[in-house]
């Protein structure tokens, strides 16, 4: 049951227009450009600080979830059974296979199919679920943190729908989901550890300038926002470059002082649609040096440029807003 597929055709037996565009656009707001589409309203419309956490938390789950599938390295239902349902436009080449997923409750799929894709490597392995522990790390981290009802029964509808969405689509076994579901739970929990029961949530929250100093706290701070960000680019993890990116910004704005989030929603709108123009306009920029250049196509320009679109995203945006009045200092 645990890598067999039955579950995953059973899902889809239930295939209709409006299952289909509920489980499609469920599994939407897992992708990346979602995350970053949030994340924009919640830095830029909502509070910047609490936002911040909401992704470091995202990231960080995202970074062990990326180790644990290419540990594991373990083919997804679409891999081992041809005969499921091509729902989506992740799917990789054609499967070789028909139902050769698990034998028993808890078995893995067939060595064969196993081995086959660890000599011929997938874009991206099955368990656990990115999709899952993402969701369940980010929303559940957005319940934690804004601490409003319609919030967390968001976020809970996201998280009991996620696992569902990924499995109807062919893309995840059970095992996977659950797998998911344990290791954002884990983050879930550890952000309430340590922000939540040990209050430290208050002090960080009522900072209005970042101060570093040479103790413990500050390497802990540099080494999670700056180096071990370096050391999953060098592994070539692409969404590293971002979160170097608004790290860097993050920590440069701290320094300069923390603006208010306080403003009335017109203001707060015209923040986040600030936002969205200075993203658009730097990549297209970008694009185009990159191309006057010479360089399109190569690997190392492009999580430069990811790295700048999200550094310029966030300190670009944040400075153009104070020049423009729609940020005010915050006072301690």
């Amino acid at each position: 049951m645990m890598f067999q597929t039955e579950p995953n055709h059973f899902l889809q037996s239930f295939d209709s227009p409006a299952i289909y565009w509920l489980m499609d656009a469920t599994t939407r707001l897992g992708y990346n450009s979602a995350f970053i589409a949030v994340a924009i309203v919640l830095i830029f419309g909502i509070h910047m600080k609490k936002a911040f956490l909401a992704t470091h938390m995202l990231i960080w789950t995202g970074f062990a979830g990326a180790l644990l599938k290419d540990f594991f390295a373990l083919p997804r239902p679409e891999n081992v059974d041809s005969s499921l349902k091509h729902l989506v436009d992740e799917f990789n080449a054609a499967s070789p296979f028909v139902r050769k997923g698990g034998e028993s409750f808890f078995s893995l799929p067939t060595p064969e199919a196993i081995e086959y894709y660890r000599e011929n490597k997938l874009d991206s392995y099955g368990f656990p679920s990115g999709h899952v522990s993402g969701s369940v790390a980010y929303w559940g981290g957005i319940g934690l943190l804004f601490n409003r009802t319609w919030v967390r029964v968001a976020a809970i509808i996201i998280i009991a729908l996620m696992p569902f969405s990924r499995m109807y689509l062919g893309r995840h076994f059970l095992a996977d989901v659950l797998g998911g579901l344990v290791l954002g739970g884990i983050t879930v929990w550890l952000a309430w550890f340590f922000l939540i029961k040990k209050n430290k949530l208050s002090a960080y929250l009522s900072l209005s300038r970042l101060r570093l100093q040479m103790n413990m706290p500050t390497l802990i701070f540099i080494s999670s926002c700056v180096i071990l960000p370096i050391i999953f680019i060098v592994l070539g993890n692409s969404i590293a470059a971002q979160f170097l990116g608004l790290n860097i910004a993050f920590l440069l704005i701290g320094l300069q002082g923390f603006p208010s989030d306080e403003g009335k929603w017109p203001i707060r709108v015209l923040r986040v649609v600030l936002a969205i123009a200075v993203l658009v306009g730097s990549s297209i920029l970008l694009d185009q040096l990159i191309r006057a250049v010479g360089l399109k196509g190569n690997d190392t320009v492009l999580l430069i440029k990811r790295a700048l679109e999200m550094f310029l995203l966030i300190w670009g945006s944040t400075a153009i807003a104070k020049k423009l009045g729609w940020y005010k200092s915050q006072t301690r």
